[in-house]
């Protein structure tokens, strides 16, 4: 997992970038498909009326914005290209931030499985180990970018730590729900 980590980050920010548009490419398809983007401020088709009973209004919670989308005749939403170069930018962002969370997931599961099996004794240092382990390989990752010509932001860390608490509590609660369950084996057996 930390090999392709690496790999991942070596890549240039051009070559990045267009990893992650080819996963949102069917996401932003689909949108563009119940859109219409606004090429000029006034609509002179009387195709492209604007229905002023199927308002739908919009708030992110992650911006102060307010977007106000009207449909038109044909029931597509019609969008400025500000606002949907502001949605497509987004889905792309939460691909991306999403990406990290999973790869730190992952990276943070094996470490614990794998120290898991060095002595089941110790597990409570082995979690946190492996958590230890996640955020200096996100410390490094990020220090790596800087050399590949890529954004390297102290968030992104937080984001990969992130995702080894995400498994840190995923491997809590699986081995919980096994241990209740061998318990619960006990007892019938009795």
């Amino acid at each position: 997992m930390a090999v392709v980590i690496f790999c991942m980050s070596s890549f240039n920010g051009t070559k990045s970038s267009q990893q992650s548009w080819s996963l949102v490419k069917p996401v932003v398809r689909y949108l563009a498909s119940k859109c219409s983007v606004e090429t000029t401020t006034k609509v002179v088709n009387s195709d492209n009326a604007i229905n002023r009973e199927a308002e739908t209004e919009i708030t992110t919670k992650s911006s102060i914005n307010i977007f106000r989308f009207e449909k038109n005749s044909k029931g597509r939403i019609i969008l400025s290209k500000e606002q949907w170069r502001a949605i497509t930018q987004g889905i792309n962002k939460f691909a991306r931030k999403s990406a990290h969370v999973f790869m730190y997931f992952l990276l943070t599961l094996f470490l614990i499985a794998g120290f898991s099996n060095i002595n089941s004794k110790l597990s409570n240092y082995y979690i946190l180990f492996s958590l230890l382990c996640n955020l200096v390989y996100a410390v490094t990752d990020e220090v790596h970018q800087i050399f590949t010509d890529r954004t390297s932001t102290v968030s992104d860390v937080f984001i990969d730590l992130f995702g080894g608490l995400v498994s840190v509590a995923v491997y809590i609660l699986v081995k919980k729900s096994l241990i209740k369950k061998e318990m619960r084996k006990i007892q019938n057996e009795q």
